[in-house]
């Protein structure tokens, strides 16, 4: 009779341990679906100021420079290179192009950082120089999509059959433009690109069922000004998915309304 006793109590001791066993998956899952509430679009995680003129002074002399500010108003830390830049004086020579690239730079919640560019020798005022800036950026991976996955060895074994949500979980991106003029106008201004003319083009690229640009490079390496202003055309063509994109979810925000 004290066998059975003993495995009676053994059993109700252990009984409020097996009910805390779901408490953590059922937390987490909580958590989880109040994250997905956080903001989605690009243009409300990284800002980008007007680009501001100065002067520094450096073993050469002085030097024009031309710095941006890019703050991180998202809900968590995000990483992003400047995949474009551009600036001239007016439409004339290039001043600077992008010395960034496919850099990586951790940008804390909250956090603003500057991003300075120096400008090679230009008579030309502040108000004949004209610059373009693309950033695309991403999200880092959310505090209980990391917890998440520590626990999933922990879920295999007593929860079988079920995809936790964080295991699909895609990391938010975007891009950004900033110019000190309209993103737009410096397009026009300098490349003299409009959206009017990518939208001719891409119905033509789809008709071809190819990209003819690449045809005029066969065989041969493009020069410098040819990289410039085909790195240029691919920043005009980011913006203008961009614009469309936004015009689209515009729209159907719109009609569900």
């Amino acid at each position: 009779m004290l066998l059975p006793r003993a495995l009676q109590l053994k059993r109700l001791r252990a009984k409020p341990w097996f009910l805390l066993v779901p408490m953590p998956l059922i937390a987490v899952t909580l958590l989880w679906a109040q994250s997905r509430r956080l903001p989605r679009n690009g243009s409300d995680w990284l800002l980008l100021s007007t680009p501001v003129f100065g002067v520094r002074t450096n073993a050469q002399g002085v030097c024009r420079t031309v710095t941006f500010s890019a703050s991180n108003v998202g809900p968590r830390t995000l990483d992003f290179q400047v995949r474009w830049f551009e600036c001239r004086a007016g439409a004339g020579p290039v001043l600077a192009t992008n010395h960034l690239l496919v850099i990586n730079t951790p940008l804390s919640r909250g956090a603003t950082t500057s991003l300075t560019w120096d400008l090679l020798r230009a008579p030309s005022p502040d108000g004949d120089l004209l610059c373009c800036c693309e950033i695309c950026w991403w999200g880092r991976e959310s505090l209980l999509g990391r917890l998440g996955r520590a626990l999933d060895g922990w879920i295999d074994m007593f929860v079988s059959g079920w995809s936790p949500p964080w295991r699909n979980e895609v990391l938010v991106h975007g891009d950004v433009f900033a110019s000190n003029s309209r993103v737009a106008d410096y397009f026009r201004l300098v490349h003299g690109l409009t959206r009017s003319k990518w939208l001719e083009e891409v119905a033509q690229l789809r008709s071809a069922g190819t990209n003819r640009a690449w045809r005029s490079y066969f065989g041969r390496f493009p020069t410098a000004q040819e990289e410039v202003e085909s790195e240029a055309r691919r920043a005009f063509s980011s913006f203008c998915m961009q614009a469309t994109n936004a015009a689209q979810q515009a729209e159907s925000g719109s009609r569900q309304d």
